[in-house]
């Protein structure tokens, strides 16, 4: 993965990023989360339609996991991982 956004946050913050939103979305969804975060290439097809902006909000949650925690506990996200999880 050249020049992936991700190249720009922590192991440490990423898997803590999964592990969060694994417990909030638990069951099923959960085990499509480590699916989802195994198939890089889907993962960087996802990211490359974001605007730089997008890219760059995305870079600054996923380094700050109080940022991410309360991103995740509303439940309009939590809808819409669950919706892109299910496609």
């Amino acid at each position: 993965m050249s020049d992936s956004i991700f190249d720009r946050v922590s192991k440490e913050n990423l898997d803590k990023a999964v592990s969060m939103l694994k417990s909030r979305l638990g069951g099923s969804d959960a085990a499509k989360v480590d699916a989802a975060v195994t198939d890089t290439e889907s993962l960087e097809r996802m990211v490359s339609g974001l605007s730089k902006k997008e890219q760059e909000t995305v870079i600054r949650v996923l380094n700050d996991p109080k940022a991410l925690n309360m991103l995740l506990s509303s439940p309009k996200i939590t809808q819409l991982v669950k919706g892109f999880l299910n496609k």
